[in-house]
């Protein structure tokens, strides 16, 4: 369990779920510091995956969608994160 202060969600709209870069390599040495990291992808369900816990987002039906898509918003406010990291179309800080 992260201490107070060493949450990160990390939001892509673009990538697979398991992407070297964002899952393997980010995410999960983030875990290993000591981070409690979520991120939110496309994916068929919500899940725990080695520390990483991974909110799945529906795919969406356009461009349009993918990027200015409700549910994206929603998640990140929902989330209540101090700190952000995204990949895409959406920069939040």
């Amino acid at each position: 369990m992260a201490k107070l202060g060493n949450e990160i969600v990390h939001l892509t709209t673009v990538h697979l779920p398991f992407d070297t870069r964002i899952f393997h390599k980010e995410a999960k040495t983030l875990v290993k510091a000591g981070y409690d990291v979520s991120l939110i992808v496309q994916h068929d369900k919500n899940e725990l995956v080695d520390g990483v816990k991974i909110i799945a987002l529906p795919k969406p039906r356009s461009r349009f969608t993918r990027i200015f898509g409700n549910l994206v918003f929603l998640e990140m406010l929902l989330s209540k994160e101090e700190m952000w990291a995204s990949t895409g179309s959406v920069n939040v800080a």
